[in-house]
């Protein structure tokens, strides 16, 4: 067991970090051989481990000027250290997820994300501000949406897995991403080799954007106040493997051996 992100390799993604995680716990890699019915996993050539990310209430972190307790937030996840992006190049993504049945998503008005795509400020765009740009967020019934805020906040949401159907098994995410701060931009998501969101246009406002994956929640403490709940928003867990990146959909596909159906995506109109 380990708790550096970097003792695996994601394809041509530059080095993570732990992201605010109060609880070294929170984040640990794990022996696969060890986890319960994987699934749609086979073992052939996929990773051995798998990346779980706990998180329980009152597991706010702080850095300096910035305090997670203070904002109703708390988080297990990890993020990308810097952006190495290059506007206009073409980036695919894969990653797996499971959520485990016992785990409680119907946690509204707390806000819970698996996922995102946040970006740095640049100096190139002085005047746009760091932010999320798009995010895999659970819904107030419990099925999981993308969420587009390239403006800095909600434009609209697509869902991508009901709430039915989003603990059943493992999941795999595919995105093809060409970022630009110009209208030439592209943002796809296949899930489970299924389209489900095809964007055209802006895709990061600053240029500079990188990825986060974990848990990370907000608004905990109104989940408490209008529930008449003590002790905070549920404990959560999530978990992943297979995360990568690469310039194109062979390097996703050489990588995770399961996904080897997915020669043919089916391709947005």
């Amino acid at each position: 067991m380990s708790t550096d992100p970097n003792d695996i390799k994601r394809g041509n993604f530059g080095d993570f970090s732990r992201s605010l995680i109060k609880n070294d716990d929170g984040y640990q890699i794990l022996n696969d051989s060890k986890l319960p019915d994987r699934r749609i996993f086979t073992q052939k050539g996929n990773s051995p481990v798998v990346e779980y990310f706990e998180i329980n209430p009152g597991d706010c972190g702080k850095v300096d000027g910035w305090d997670d307790c203070k904002e109703g937030r708390e988080r297990a996840e990890i993020k990308e250290k810097e952006s190495d992006i290059k506007l206009s190049k073409e980036y695919w993504y894969s990653w797996d997820f499971f959520i485990p049945k016992d785990i409680d998503l119907k946690v509204w008005p707390t806000k819970v994300c698996i996922g995102q795509f946040h970006q740095d400020k640049s100096n190139d765009f002085p005047c746009r501000k760091a932010s999320v740009i798009w995010m895999f967020q659970i819904a107030e019934h419990g099925g999981l949406y993308l969420d587009e805020q390239i403006t800095g906040k909600t434009r609209g949401y697509t869902q991508l897995i009901t709430h039915e159907n989003l603990q059943k098994e493992w999941h795999n995410i595919i995105v093809h991403a060409k970022w630009s701060t110009e209208n030439t931009g592209k943002f796809s998501v296949w899930v489970n080799g299924i389209p489900k969101a095809n964007y055209e246009g802006i895709t990061t406002t600053t240029g500079k954007p990188y990825f986060k994956y974990g848990l990370y929640r907000t608004k905990v403490n109104q989940y408490a106040d209008e529930n008449g709940i003590k002790g905070g928003t549920p404990k959560q867990s999530i978990y992943y493997a297979n995360v990568i990146r690469s310039s194109n959909l062979d390097g996703i596909l050489s990588f995770n051996k399961n996904l080897e159906g997915y020669k043919e995506l089916k391709v947005f109109p």
